[in-house]
């Protein structure tokens, strides 16, 4: 407005002439802003005014900018062509239809008005609000204010919505802008009828005016007591102008006996009306999939957050003001403002966006939810390997089997060797569909869950326990040992007291037995590894095939895998090194082939459970494997 004015007249220049000697700033109760200024009797914007209070005295003027309905309900009368004119049924009528047009295309209205009024040239030059008269006052007009949302906000409410977010408005604007602003950003579907409370009401009509007399919310509910039992429908907006009509709008009581015939779910609420709303009343509201709330204050904020979540949702909240901090308290996410934030409301807050743009949220869900499915796969990937470890101790406890690792190995497979693909799997790029999923149950959904752990250790867990221990049995074979010669003789053969043994006509003392052991630990830590090696590229995504996905777009883990592959090649075919530092030798020709094996099933098993993941979302099977 400052900038449009400077066109006409620079603004500095009315500051200088008109000194503002007391305010009444804005609050989101009264909804209007009053500034006290002194004047000079032979001004020709109050000259003709008739001044209240004291017969003699220093004029004031008193302006008054605010919520159009709000700025009206101070005034009796309205200046146009040079004269003042009373208000009448007809002037609101062209008031109401004026402000319908301008709200209606998503414009922020303003009305204006002014009053004069003498104080006694004795009284002190501090004023009290009370001081102030703010009735029967000069009506100016109507400004329409276009303030175009940002490009980007359609698409991150298309974007939520995908994600299964639902978006509300809280909005201080009247109903028909919010509701037009609401279409602007999609939160209102284009082709959506929203419920607007529209009432015939069994009492007698107010003639001078189909808008509220009184400034304060109280005053509405006290006049919808008063009157008999109204008779309520439902007004859609107009098919042909796109206007809805709000005939007696700000003393309506929406009534939702009549719910059953809304078959829309979309619903504008008034904030006139949300101090009246019963436990029911707000089941239904919030059950719609598109929800406007107009001419709201803090506290219908911090109400529909206490609402929202008794419903068992989670809450994120975003405000700017003072009297936000409540409400941003209250949420599961406060989301403050931080370029027009108040200090108060970031305090308040848990998160404060920097450059106060609603696409950044959507942004931080989208980032919030890859750390979180990132989490999941290291998760995953990290514990599939701890079964194929701890098999040989059991073995070994169980059935006195000589043991299929040593020590050493299992401290590099975890420190060494998987700690590069584990590593590399955080910089995994997002998946396709994160954004098309819904929100995880937040009492189902772990970050380490019953699936996950089944996954881990009863599906990819055993594949590989099952790879390692066919490994492990064949190099004995090779040799001549069967596993029911090996049986419960861990602590007498395989040692470097032990005495000779001869198999299949051949003999080994306990210099040879320790080799061929040496071998099965190399073959059983190459199956594990190799079997990690293709696993960590399944665990890349949980849904979509990691062959959409992109096989090669995480360098880090190229880097890991490789990696866990020369640290595999140096512990065991490095000539010295193997012996002194691993306690291996080399391994037999065929000792990759299980583990490249197991590796490939674990491929054709992932993609498998992805394909019915993304085909058969709501299966049994789905349900109960999905991590």
């Amino acid at each position: 407005l400052v900038k449009f004015f400077d066109a006409v007249q620079p603004h500095e220049e009315l500051r200088e002439r008109y000194q503002v000697v007391h305010e009444i700033p804005f609050n989101s109760t009264n909804k209007w802003h009053v500034v006290v200024v002194r004047v000079d009797a032979t001004d020709s914007l109050f000259s003709g005014l008739p001044a209240d209070g004291a017969d003699e005295g220093d004029l004031y003027g008193v302006l008054m900018k605010g919520a159009p309905e709000r700025v009206l309900d101070h005034c009796s009368s309205y200046y146009q062509n040079g004269a003042l004119h009373s208000v009448n049924d007809e002037f609101r009528r062209k008031f109401e239809h004026a402000y319908r047009r301008f709200g209606s295309r998503g414009q922020r209205v303003l009305g204006f008005c002014l009053c004069t009024f003498r104080h006694p040239a004795t009284a002190s030059a501090d004023f009290e609000n009370s001081d102030v008269p703010m009735n029967d006052m000069v009506f100016l007009g109507l400004t329409a204010i276009m303030a175009p949302p940002r490009p980007s906000v359609p698409d991150a409410i298309a974007m939520c919505k995908r994600a299964g977010i639902r978006v509300f408005m809280v909005t201080g604007d009247h109903p028909l802008t919010a509701v037009a602003i609401a279409r602007q950003v999609g939160i209102i579907e284009p082709d959506s009828r929203p419920m607007i409370a529209r009432a015939s009401l069994q009492r007698t009509r107010r003639p001078s005016s189909s808008l509220p007399r009184s400034g304060s919310p109280e005053s509405v509910v006290s006049a919808s007591r008063k009157s008999t039992k109204p008779t309520h429908r439902v007004a859609p907006p107009d098919e042909d102008t796109g206007e809805s009509d709000f005939e007696d709008a700000a003393l309506i009581r929406y009534s939702f006996s009549t719910r059953q015939s809304l078959s829309e779910d979309a619903i504008v609420v008034p904030g006139w009306e949300i101090d009246d709303l019963t436990e029911e009343d707000w089941e239904h509201v919030l059950s719609k999939r598109e929800i406007v709330f107009a001419r709201t204050t803090p506290q219908h904020k911090l109400a529909i957050v206490e609402r929202c979540q008794a419903r068992g949702e989670v809450i994120a909240m975003t405000g700017d003001g003072v009297n936000d901090a409540p409400a941003l308290k209250r949420a599961d996410i406060g989301v403050a403002m931080g370029v027009n934030g108040s200090e108060v409301a970031k305090e308040a807050a848990d998160i404060v966006l920097m450059d106060d743009n609603f696409t950044s949220i959507v942004v931080g869900v989208e980032y919030g939810r890859l750390i979180f499915d990132n989490l999941k796969k290291t998760i995953a990937y990290t514990l599939s390997h701890l079964f194929p470890e701890i098999l040989p101790i059991l073995l070994s406890l169980a059935f006195g089997l000589p043991p299929g690792l040593t020590s050493l190995q299992v401290l590099s497979i975890d420190l060494l060797t998987e700690m590069g693909p584990a590593i590399s799997l955080s910089y995994e790029p997002k998946e396709a569909d994160i954004m098309a999923q819904p929100p995880r149950n937040l009492e189902r959904d772990r970050l380490v869950s019953a699936p996950l752990l089944a996954y881990a250790y009863l599906e990819v867990g055993v594949l590989e326990c099952a790879a390692c221990f066919i490994s492990y049995t064949l190099v004995f074979a090779t040799f001549g040992f069967t596993l029911s010669m090996l049986a419960f003789t861990d602590d007498l053969f395989f040692t470097s007291q032990s005495p000779m043994v001869c198999v299949s006509g051949r003999c080994y003392d306990s210099d040879a037995q320790l080799q061929v052991l040496q071998i099965v630990t190399a073959t059983w830590y190459m199956t594990l590894i190799l079997s990690q090696a293709f696993h960590v590229w399944m665990c890349k995504t949980r849904r979509v095939s990691v062959f959409r996905h992109s096989v090669l777009s995480n360098r880090v883990m190229i880097i890991g895998v490789i990696a866990e592959l020369f640290i595999m090649v140096v512990c065991v075919f490095v000539p010295y090194f193997n012996e002194l530092v691993m306690g291996a030798t080399i391994p037999l020709w065929w000792s990759w082939i299980p583990g490249v094996a197991c590796g490939l099933v674990v491929c054709f098993f992932n993609e498998s459970r992805k394909f019915i993941f993304r085909h058969l979302p709501d299966s049994l099977f789905s349900r109960f494997f999905f991590w």
